[in-house]
């Protein structure tokens, strides 16, 4: 499955990142939901969708490797 992740929202688009940090842009209307910066969406059934797993999964990555790096 391809995640790409909500970089920004401009002007009724999603900016997203894939793995390889390929930038594309989304309508809105094409993802179910509301969309927030940093979500985590992938493609299903002719829509995108957002995934609070994934999304909470990919901030906890985050936050790890930021406290490792930081000594936190």
């Amino acid at each position: 499955m391809e995640w790409l992740s909500v970089d920004r929202i401009e002007n009724g688009i999603a900016v997203c990142e894939d793995e390889n940090r390929k930038k594309q842009e989304i309508t809105l209307e094409n993802i179910e939901g509301t969309p927030r910066e940093g979500d985590m969406i992938f493609w299903d059934n002719g829509k995108y969708h957002i995934s609070a797993e994934e999304t909470v999964k990919r901030r906890e990555q985050i936050l790890r490797l930021q406290k490792s790096l930081f000594g936190e």
